[in-house]
């Protein structure tokens, strides 16, 4: 679900309608995201971002093709910082590069050299750091930092000092309503009002990979969750859940888990495209296990099932039901 660490008043909410930092309009976290009543905004809208500075983390699943407008992939966005009533001085982090639109028709794009190692239906994390400097915004995937050239449509690597809002799955230009949506599942967001140290990056990043069960390979870097990670003070084996195996399934498929760590209880919960318990499966100890679920009343098509521990989400994956 959407977490807050930015300690700077962030929240996240709809449009005008302050919030506490949890999902709007009744959407299910790592269910499913509609982003338009959904954005994350810096305390005032009036504040400009130009100079200032930032981390976001957001670790999402999303299609891997792209539409593209003038060789931007506009409908698949992860971070925008941008003005409400203008195309002009737009910065939009997409599924596989930064862009900083500075005008109509213009554009200046950074490619990620790592992207096209990503599967499709496993989540990733996409970092935006923002260093508040001429040129000072780069992406990292997965922990790793983009090393590929920048890419000219007549508009120069840089952002204007204007009135800005950061905005988590929705670019806003040209009016005050979002203009485009991203295409994807958003599983969690981490916000922090300053710039990670090099190490800082390092283990929130590792924290998230093992978190999510992010287990391929991306640029030869794996991550071995063996490793105690921590973040804020947590120093423990992350709880982890793993892909179904028979996916897709039209009879039966076996989800397994790895519980490191629980006070109460765990459970696997299947969701469907609306963000609705169907099923779930008690886990009343910690250690290796797994849970068989069966296709039976279950409609043809796409569901979701996540770990729960102690009340919280330890990750989230997609199924498949066939005919």
């Amino acid at each position: 679900q959407w977490t807050d660490n930015s300690g700077s008043g962030n929240t996240v909410s709809a449009p005008s309608v302050a919030s506490s930092p949890t999902l709007s309009s009744g959407v299910n976290p790592g269910v499913s995201f509609n982003a338009v009543d959904q954005f994350m905004m810096n305390a005032s809208a009036n504040m400009s971002f130009g100079a200032g500075k930032a981390t976001l983390l957001v670790v999402r699943i999303a299609d891997n093709d792209v539409i593209e407008q003038q060789n931007i992939p506009t409908y698949h966005t992860t971070i925008s910082i941008s003005p409400d009533n203008t195309w002009n001085d737009e910065l939009s982090m997409q599924t596989d590069a930064v862009a900083h639109h500075s005008s109509s028709g213009n554009w200046t794009e950074r490619h990620h050299q790592c992207y096209s190692s990503l599967p499709e239906t496993e989540p990733a994390i996409i970092t935006g750091i923002f260093t508040g400097k001429p040129g000072g915004i780069d992406m990292q995937v997965n922990g790793i930092a983009t090393t590929a050239g920048v890419l000219s449509w007549g508009g120069p690597w840089d952002m204007a000092s204007v009135n800005r809002r950061i905005r988590i799955g929705a670019r806003t230009t040209g009016g005050p309503s979002p203009s485009f949506m991203f295409e994807g599942t958003i599983l969690e967001v981490l916000a922090y009002d300053h710039v990670l140290t090099a190490a800082e990056l390092t283990s929130v990043s590792d924290y998230l990979k093992c978190k999510h069960a992010i287990q391929y390979t991306t640029c030869n870097n794996p991550i071995d969750c063996s490793v105690p990670t921590s973040i804020n003070g947590v120093n423990k084996q992350p709880n982890m859940l793993y892909q179904n195996a028979g996916n897709p399934f039209n009879i039966s498929t076996t989800v397994a888990y790895q519980i490191n760590h629980m006070s109460s209880n765990a459970a696997i919960q299947v969701y469907d495209l609306n963000g609705k318990v169907i099923r779930n499966y008690a886990i009343s100890r910690a250690g290796s296990g797994s849970v068989e679920i069966t296709a039976e009343g279950l409609a043809p098509g796409m569901y979701f099932y996540s770990l729960i521990v102690d009340g919280a989400k330890a990750g989230t994956k997609r199924m498949v039901v066939s005919k």
